[in-house]
């Protein structure tokens, strides 16, 4: 970086303060994360799972199947993560988003690396709730992301009706909170190997319906890659 473009990193900061990505602190340009939470943030590391995307000795899952074929985070949802995950679900921040999206792209090289992937979609959000939030964090991520692989990002699906968030519901009823929620709006999928984005995953109830429906409309694979994954919470008879 040249001094000219520090000078004016530091004059674009005193118009527009530079914070945190994740807990919205503020922060010197040009860091993105402050030091409390870099040092919190739950890297998933390999090898991981390719059905729950958890490291392989956190791995609980029994290789449990989803309608997706493989699923990849580079952090678990929780710590100063679950806090960047938050603040990007409130607030349209590019820097979080290419962040993010960075790091999602060190995942998908080294856990998809030998896939061919056609295309690049995200989770939709409907029209109202679009209105209303004015931006899709998940259509962010997915530009991102698609930009750094070179890859087309396409509006394949959509989200026919609004539904209860899913955070505020138990997690046996979310399969049923979404189910017929989204359809697809581009055949062309047919035979194509797809690359879903979205910015959590807890159940996987959402990502299923997407997979199953781009499925249903002929996808031969869908691969998943998200911000962050929940990570599963231990028995009373594990914890040690």
């Amino acid at each position: 970086m040249t001094r000219l473009q520090k000078v004016w990193q530091y004059l674009v900061a005193i118009v527009l303060p530079n914070r945190c990505i994740c807990c919205g602190e503020l922060i010197p340009p040009p860091d993105t994360v402050c030091l409390a939470c870099e040092t919190a943030l739950s890297v998933i590391k390999p090898p991981i799972c390719p059905y729950c995307a958890h490291t392989k000795a956190d791995c609980s899952c029994r290789k449990h199947r989803h309608l997706y074929d493989k699923i990849a985070s580079p952090f678990y949802y929780e710590n100063s993560a679950k806090g960047g995950v938050l603040r990007l679900k409130r607030i349209e921040d590019p820097k979080a988003v290419n962040r993010f999206a960075d790091m999602m792209c060190t995942v998908v090289k080294r856990e998809y690396g030998e896939e061919h992937i056609d295309r690049i979609t995200y989770v939709p959000m409907t029209g109202h709730a679009l209105r209303e939030r004015e931006f899709n964090q998940s259509k962010s991520l997915a530009t991102a992301v698609a930009k750094r692989l070179a890859l087309p990002v396409t509006d394949t699906l959509v989200k026919l009706y609004e539904t209860p968030p899913q955070k505020k519901l138990g997690l046996r009823t979310r399969s049923g909170n979404v189910l017929g929620v989204f359809d697809v709006t581009d055949p062309s999928v047919r035979g194509q190997t797809i690359l879903l984005v979205d910015d959590v995953v807890t159940t996987g109830a959402t990502l299923n319906e997407c997979a199953k429906m781009l499925k249903l409309y002929g996808a031969k694979r869908v691969l998943v890659v998200t911000v962050a994954v929940r990570k599963y919470e231990k028995k009373k008879d594990e914890i040690t």
